[in-house]
């Protein structure tokens, strides 16, 4: 007897990432790559995804613009012992944009690559064949534009970003009997999905662009352990599907073991279509359901599309990529090293210096868009007993009525050789817990003022008590500073000198700008 299912789609969701990071030589001006960066999920059921852990290899694909040069076809890169390398090293030519693509798992049998003509591949490629065999094999995309520096300076290794281009799907099953002497098991569960389609990746934005979907595929995954009273349990496997509209149809059947105590009362095999719901790239969803009375007797069960445990792709590769850049100068910050601005910074969070780390700004800007301050953060950049060296032009840039630039306490110690540092209030604080700011250079600002009559008086600023005791120290050496004098200000009191011996502060305009006596 066969009985019929209703199936809805229920969804919710979270976001798991998992960052690899991962050096090649050689260095200086041969091209390599690093830094897996995978979006991925992790559940009880078997999960057939590739992730940072699983990827040893992926090919790529490069093209140099003016010279209408491939530098790349299907390449492998692979990792060996934790580090990605490939055979034939291609370097770098100076000032040239340079176009890269990959996919992962390399060297698959389930996709194929026609590329589109040289200038549509250096917008993602070309068109990608995917032949989905049984659910269990993952299919990455990543690309990439980079402008090669001039002569004998060193270029990074390419940094790629794969983003998951199928769906994921499992099933949930719940015991809806009212009775605790009733347990089901749920066996043999299958969905039919397009078996092949592609997608064209050769354009600015391929998020729903697969197509030309042929034939159809039956994904198997397994079975459900047996469901006491009220409890619900996943199937064993999740699997992967191509994403598709909402018109797709899915034929999804499973058989139904029915137990009172330790009795086998009752079996029967059900079907459902499901229809209307898109499945998204990059998604995961879970098909949830609850096995009742009703559902047996041949009663609609109402499922929802359930997307769970992120698997996510971001909105666009920028907000991708200032949150793997955030997440770079967070690790430096804390485990030590240094960081080098590579673009505009929009932080989200105070950037905590436990370590030893060396930020160079590299002319670019480092900024909050939304509030910081809080309880427990004051500033962007907070030294909390480790040490903090920036170099280079650029800018430290609060948001206006919010943090200070740079906090420094715990017996921290800021080093400022350079750059554009604007705070509120203060743009440079040291608290009474201890700590030192070195300016050796720079240019201090703030947006948000102390008062009318003194508007720059707390520019340059110390905790009260520490500044009394000795602990908490500011020394200039060099620098510009709007409004404020810092051999001669108000800051703890009337004639505060921050200046170090050797050194005096000389008007220019309104500013001060401290030189070698």
């Amino acid at each position: 007897m066969k009985k019929l299912l209703i199936f809805a789609l229920a969804a919710m969701g979270m976001v798991a990432c998992v960052k690899e990071e991962v050096t090649l030589v050689p260095e200086g001006s041969a091209i390599s790559f690093e830094s897996a960066f995978i979006n991925n999920s992790t559940r009880a059921a078997a999960d057939p995804s590739t992730n940072s852990d699983n990827l040893t290899g992926f090919n790529v694909w490069g093209f140099v613009s003016e010279y209408n040069g491939t530098i790349f076809t299907k390449k492998e890169v692979k990792k060996v012992d934790g580090v990605w390398g490939y055979d034939g090293t291609q370097y770098w030519v100076p000032n040239k944009p340079y176009y890269f693509a990959a996919l992962a798992p390399m060297n698959s049998g389930n996709w194929k690559v026609e590329l589109a003509t040289e200038e549509a591949a250096k917008l993602g490629l070309g068109t990608v064949k995917f032949d989905n065999i049984d659910g269990t094999e993952d299919l990455l995309y990543a690309k990439k534009k980079v402008n090669s520096k001039v002569l004998n300076e060193e270029m990074e290794s390419v940094k790629f970003q794969f983003q998951h281009l199928l769906s994921k799907v499992k099933f949930t099953f719940k015991n809806g009997f009212p009775t605790d002497t009733a347990s089901i098991i749920v066996t043999d569960v299958k969905m039919e999905v397009p078996a092949a389609a592609d997608i064209n990746l050769a354009q600015t934005n391929y998020t729903k662009a697969w197509a030309n979907y042929d034939g159809v595929t039956t994904l198997e995954f397994g079975d459900v352990e047996k469901l006491a009273y009220t409890a619900n349990a996943e199937v064993a496997n999740e699997r992967l599907t191509i994403p598709a509209p909402a018109t797709q149809e899915y034929n999804i059947s499973f058989h139904v073991e029915l137990f009172m105590g330790e009795l086998s009362v009752y079996d029967v095999d059900m079907t459902s279509k499901v229809t209307g719901y898109e499945l998204a790239m990059g998604n995961a969803y879970n098909f949830t359901a609850e096995i009742n009375p009703e559902s047996l007797d041949l009663q609609e069960i109402v499922f929802d599309i359930e997307v769970v445990d992120g698997w996510v792709e971001p909105n666009d590769q920028e907000v991708d990529e200032v949150n793997v850049a955030l997440a770079e100068l967070k690790a430096a910050a804390k485990n030590g090293g240094s960081y080098t601005l590579c673009d505009d910074l929009d932080v989200t969070e105070t950037v905590h210096v436990y370590g030893d780390l060396t930020l160079n700004l590299n002319g670019h800007k480092l900024y909050n868009s939304t509030d910081l301050w809080s309880a427990t953060d004051f500033a962007l950049l907070s030294v909390e007993g480790g040490k903090l060296t920036v170099d280079g032009e650029g800018t430290v840039e609060a948001k206006e009525n919010d943090c200070y630039a740079v906090y420094v306490t715990n017996n921290g110690e800021a080093t400022i050789n350079g750059g554009t540092f604007i705070g509120n209030i203060h743009a440079v604080y040291v608290s009474s817990e201890g700590g030192v700011a070195n300016l050796n250079g720079g240019y201090y600002d703030i947006k948000q003022k102390y008062n009318s009559t003194n508007p720059y008086r707390m520019l340059l600023n110390c905790g009260d008590a520490g500044y009394r005791n000795g602990i908490s120290k500011i020394v200039v050496t060099g620098g510009e500073y709007v409004g404020f004098d810092p051999a001669n200000n108000d800051a703890e009191g009337a004639n505060t000198n921050f200046v170090a011996v050797g050194y005096k502060s000389e008007a220019n305009g309104n500013n001060y700008i401290v030189v070698r006596e």
